[in-house]
C-alpha cells in the first residue's frame, strides 16, 4: 500500500511539474519605463520546488540598480530589476541569459524601448543569448518594404486578372492608374490599422472580393456592356479601395523592428511599392490590348471574348478556393494540390467552348461529379489510381486544346464526369493528410 501511495505521489510531482512549465515559461522582459531607465524582470517556473540558477546576461554598458525583487506563487518566480541604459547603447551588444545548460527550457526574450521598438526571441539552452541588430537605414527600409511591396502584387493571381479584364472590358488607362492609386493608399491605411491593433483580416476574404470583381467585369464584356461611363469608373476606384484597405489587415510586407516614425516611412514604401507593382500590370496588360488591336477589330473581338471566358473560369475558380478556404482549416490555407484548380480552369475553357452545345450540361456535370468525390473522400473511401487520374486528367486537356480534334458528346461527357469525381477525392485527401491528421496528432492523449 506505501509503495501504491508513493507511486501516486510520484506522478502527481511528476504531473505538476509539466504543467508548471508549460503555463509558466521562462520569460525576460526589457521594457523601458522612462528616459534611459529599464524594467528587467525575468520569470522563472518552479520544479518540484526548486527553482532554477539562472539570470539575465545584460550588456556592460547598462548600470542595475540595487538587488531585484523577487515575488512568487508557488508555480513561478518573478525577479525584477531596475537598470539604466541608454536604448541606442543596446545596438550590438549581447542580452540573454546564463544557467540554462543541461536544461530543456526555452526563454522568451522581450524588449520594448520607449520610441515604439519591440524585440522578440526564443532563446534555447544551446543559444541563450541575442544580438540587439541595428535600426534599418532609408535606404535599406524603402529597398525591403518596396521591393517586397512589388513582390507582393505581382504574386497576387486574382489581381493581376482583375486589371487584364479591365483593360479588355473598356477601362480607360487613366480610370486604371487611379484605382490602382486608391489601391496603394488604402493598403497604407490598413497597414497602419493593423500596427494599431485596430483591425485584423483573414487574407482570404481579399482575395475573395478581388476575384468576384474580376468574374463581374468578365460577365459584362460576355454580355457586351461598356465600362466607360463615369459611375463604372468610379465604382472600380471605390471597390479597389475596400480591397486595399482589406489587404492591408495582413500588416506590412516584411517583419522588421521598427520605431513608430519608422513605420510611418515603411507605411510610405509600401505604398509606392505597391503603386510600382500595379503600374508594371497595368502597362503590361496594356500593352498586351494595344498589340491585339493592331490586327484589326475582328482578332480584337475574339480575344476580347475569350480573355472574358477564360478570365472569368479562372476568377470564379479563384473565388471558390479562396472563399471555402476558412471551411476547411479556419484561418489556415489548405493544402488542396494546384492541379486540381488548374484541371478545374482547364475543363471550363474547353468545355465552354461556343461552338459546343454541351457546354450548357458539361459545368453541371462537373460541379455534381465534383461535390461526389469530396464526400467520398470525406467517408474515407479511396478511388483506385487517384493520383494518377488527376494528372492525367490535367495533360489530357492541356493536349485536346493543341490537338484539333471533335470530340462527341459522349466522350467529352465521361472525360468531365470521371476526372472531377477524382479530383475532388484527390483535394479531400490532401486536406485531410495535412489539416486534420496532423491536428488529431496534435491533440491525442
Amino acid at each position: 500500500m506505501k509503495r501504491i501511495a508513493a507511486s501516486v505521489l510520484l506522478v502527481l510531482a511528476l504531473t505538476a511539474s509539466a504543467t508548471a512549465d508549460l503555463t509558466n515559461p521562462c520569460t525576460l522582459t526589457l521594457q523601458e519605463t522612462s528616459a534611459s531607465r529599464f524594467s528587467v524582470q525575468l520569470t522563472l517556473p518552479v520544479i518540484q520546488g526548486r527553482v532554477l540558477k539562472a539570470r539575465p546576461l545584460l550588456p556592460d554598458v547598462c548600470v542595475i540598480e540595487g538587488n531585484a525583487d523577487v515575488q512568487g506563487d508557488g508555480s513561478k518566480v518573478v525577479r525584477t530589476w531596475a537598470m539604466t541604459c541608454d536604448p541606442n547603447d543596446l545596438v550590438g551588444t549581447t542580452i540573454g541569459v546564463q544557467g540554462l545548460l543541461g536544461t530543456s527550457l526555452d526563454v522568451q526574450l522581450t524588449i520594448e524601448t520607449l520610441d515604439g521598438r519591440k524585440y522578440v526571441a526564443q532563446l534555447r539552452p544551446t543559444q541563450a543569448y541575442y544580438v540587439v541588430p541595428p535600426s534599418p537605414t532609408m535606404r535599406s527600409l524603402a529597398v525591403e518594404v518596396g521591393g517586397a511591396a512589388v513582390r507582393q502584387v505581382l504574386r497576387r493571381l486574382e489581381l493581376a486578372l482583375l486589371l487584364l479584364l479591365c483593360a479588355f472590358s473598356g477601362v480607360r488607362l487613366r480610370a486604371r492608374f487611379v484605382s490602382a492609386a486608391a489601391f496603394a493608399m488604402a493598403l497604407a491605411l490598413g497597414q497602419w490599422l493593423k500596427t494599431e491593433n485596430w483591425i485584423q483580416v483573414s487574407s482570404f476574404l481579399p482575395a475573395t472580393l478581388t476575384a468576384a470583381m474580376g468574374l463581374a467585369i468578365a460577365l459584362s464584356i460576355l454580355r457586351g456592356e461598356a465600362s466607360r461611363s463615369r459611375a463604372g469608373r468610379w465604382l472600380l476606384a471605390v471597390l479597389m479601395a475596400l480591397v486595399g484597405v482589406l489587404s492591408g489587415g495582413d500588416g506590412l510586407p516584411v517583419q522588421m523592428v521598427l520605431s513608430r516614425s519608422e513605420q510611418q516611412i515603411a507605411l510610405i514604401f509600401s505604398a509606392l511599392g505597391t503603386m510600382a507593382g500595379l503600374a508594371l500590370v497595368i502597362l503590361c496588360t496594356g500593352r498586351l490590348h494595344a498589340a491585339v488591336a493592331i490586327w484589326g477589330q475582328n482578332v480584337l473581338v475574339r480575344w476580347r471574348f475569350w480573355v472574358a471566358y477564360l478570365g472569368g473560369v479562372a476568377a470564379c475558380a479563384i473565388g471558390l478556393y479562396q472563399g471555402t478556404a476558412p471551411l476547411f482549416a479556419g484561418s489556415l490555407t489548405p493544402t488542396v494540390p494546384l492541379v486540381t484548380l488548374l484541371a478545374a480552369i482547364a475543363l471550363g475553357s474547353w468545355c465552354g467552348a461556343p461552338s459546343r452545345p454541351e457546354r450548357f450540361v458539361l459545368p453541371h456535370v462537373a460541379g455534381c461529379t465534383l461535390v461526389l468525390g469530396m464526400v467520398l473522400g470525406l467517408r474515407g473511401v479511396s478511388l483506385p489510381q487517384t493520383t494518377l487520374v488527376v494528372y492525367g486528367s490535367v495533360a489530357l486537356v492541356g493536349l485536346l486544346f493543341v490537338w484539333p480534334v471533335r470530340w462527341p458528346g459522349w466522350a467529352a461527357l465521361v472525360l468531365v464526369a470521371v476526372s472531377s469525381l477524382y479530383h475532388g477525392s484527390h483535394a479531400v485527401g490532401v486536406l485531410r493528410e495535412s489539416v486534420a491528421l496532423p491536428v488529431a496528432q496534435a491533440t491525442e492523449p
